[in-house]
């Protein structure tokens, strides 16, 4: 498996004001940032660009090798699941480094996209999280450890296997 971005994407007290995150990359004078990383699993590249929409962000995420891969792409949120717009049902434990950490894992099929919205924890409003596949994928939501350790956050994750995994993800933070 590969656990694409390093294992996750958080999203923290900067949504707390509306646009915080916008001013925060803009004082960097950056609307749009984007990175390769070759050999980031034995043979496997990886690239990503992040975009600044109205009210959040736009992750364009895509894996590619030579070979067959299962690719992994994790978010996590300080918050709880509230709704998902996939059939889910309780699914086995997960296997791999970080994995064990996964709990109350629900898993469903999602053709080409899923939209899973949460409560946020830190912050008023919710959360939007829609991911777009290029093709059929397999969609596990649950809950994992936060720090500090005494309190649980949510997790969407979305998996694909093949020689190569395209996403297309929109993050919006709503009143």
């Amino acid at each position: 498996m590969v656990p694409i971005g390093g294992g996750a994407q958080s999203v923290d007290r900067r949504w707390e004001k509306t646009g915080q995150l916008r001013r925060d990359l803009k004082a960097f004078a950056a609307d749009r940032v984007s990175a390769t990383v070759s050999k980031a699993f034995e043979g496997v590249a990886i690239r990503r660009q992040i975009v600044m929409i109205d009210g959040g962000i736009e992750d364009q995420v895509g894996a590619k090798s030579e070979k067959e891969h299962t690719y992994d792409l994790i978010y996590h949120v300080r918050g709880t699941l509230d709704a998902c717009n996939v059939s889910t049902q309780p699914a086995e434990f997960l296997k791999g480094d970080g994995y064990p950490m996964l709990t109350n894992l629900q898993k469903g099929n999602a053709e080409k996209s899923v939209e899973v919205q949460f409560k946020l924890r830190d912050a008023p409003g919710k959360l939007v999280l829609r991911c777009e596949g290029d093709r059929a994928y397999e969609v596990f939501t649950g809950t994992c450890p936060d720090n500090p350790a005494d309190k649980t956050m949510a997790f969407v994750m979305v998996r694909s296997s093949g020689k190569e995994a395209v996403w297309k993800n929109r993050i919006v933070v709503q009143p």
